[in-house]
């Protein structure tokens, strides 16, 4: 008789126990359209990658805000849910750019601007033309070029014809690649222009995701592009001047 009732006991408990957790469980199975939902709107291209100090961060957290008060959570920050902290805003192209070949000048963020991956120095070199600047298997548009160290080195921002930007090759195409390259064969800075009608210029923005380089670098319209067509030496001198924004508040 003990027994029976230890038996039916524990099988009593067992089923409490079963019936907690599977309470549990069931309060735990998530909303997958309600998920949906938050996913779409969260990624959606207005919220510009929620990246922060824009205005599509603050989009964001206010949405979160609004969901987190619906389901009663309590607010931790010192604003509501909100955490403000500061952070680097960016980079702008500073007032100092200069770009001057042989007597001729050129206007800053008009004619030539700095590219995100420049650094911030003043240079002065003969140029000498790349073409696109790419050293990969079986293409290298250096072969054959000597004496190129100290000089400024012009090339075309665009894919060259044989690598499609799909292929592996790819790699070898991207700016920075192309950059560190020129900064490998002695270039004191690279100048990127655009005779392919079909490419886009370079970006005009500076992203805090991009670590500048060594060598001062800019892209130079037709203008610049074609006071730097000549047999004989082509003088350059510039300087490139990216600065950061001040630190402001965002939240978090």
């Amino acid at each position: 008789m003990r027994h029976l009732i230890y038996s039916k006991s524990m099988l009593a408990a067992i089923m409490l126990v079963s019936s907690v957790y599977s309470s549990i469980a069931q309060v735990l199975i998530p909303d997958t359209l309600l998920l949906k939902q938050h996913i779409t709107i969260l990624s959606d291209d207005k919220m510009e990658g929620r990246e922060t100090g824009t205005a599509g961060e603050k989009m964001a957290y206010e949405y979160l805000s609004a969901e987190f008060r619906k389901v009663g959570l309590l607010p931790k920050g010192s604003v509501g849910y909100i955490q403000p902290f500061p952070f680097n805003a960016g980079s702008y192209m500073g007032s100092g750019n200069t770009l001057r070949i042989k007597k001729q000048s050129f206007i800053a963020g008009e004619q030539f601007y700095p590219l995100a991956y420049s650094a911030n120095k003043t240079f002065s070199g003969e140029i000498v033309h790349v073409k696109h600047g790419v050293c990969a298997p079986g293409m290298d548009d250096y072969a054959g070029m000597e004496n190129l160290s100290g000089k400024v080195f012009v090339m075309e921002c665009g894919y060259p014809e044989g690598i499609d930007p799909h292929s592996k090759l790819a790699e070898y195409a991207d700016l920075r690649t192309r950059i560190d390259s020129a900064a490998a064969k002695g270039a004191v800075a690279v100048i990127f222009i655009n005779s392919d009608k079909d490419t886009e210029d370079p970006s005009k923005k500076y992203s805090n995701r991009i670590t500048p380089t060594t060598l001062p670098v800019f892209f130079a319209n037709n203008d610049v592009a074609k006071a730097m067509i000549d047999t004989k030496r082509v003088l350059v001198n510039g300087v490139t001047e990216i600065l950061k924004k001040k630190k402001q508040d965002t939240m978090s």
